[in-house]
């Protein structure tokens, strides 16, 4: 459910001359992350339960601190301007 608004956020922040690539770099990113979860989806036969699913923990609350720093860092880019605020 998220594909289309991501997709779609991707395309409204590229600028015009680079959209095209933009959107080539959303797409690679989801051919990277689904070869990372087939990789790691390879590992529960091969770990105990127990430090499978820490590692899952762990690369979520990693993945949440990335999203809150980035925010931190870049959120201005996504505010609305004053123009986009009286549409």
């Amino acid at each position: 459910m998220s594909f289309p608004v991501s997709l779609a956020l991707y395309a409204r922040v590229a600028p015009p001359a680079l959209s095209a690539t933009i959107i080539g770099v959303f797409y690679l990113h989801l051919f990277a992350a689904n070869n990372l979860v087939g990789w790691i989806g390879g590992l529960l036969e091969k770990m105990p339960a127990t430090r499978f699913w820490l590692l899952h923990a762990a690369l979520a609350g990693t993945a949440g601190i990335i999203f809150l720093v980035a925010g931190s860092l870049f959120g201005n880019l996504l505010a609305p301007t004053n123009d986009e605020r009286t549409r």
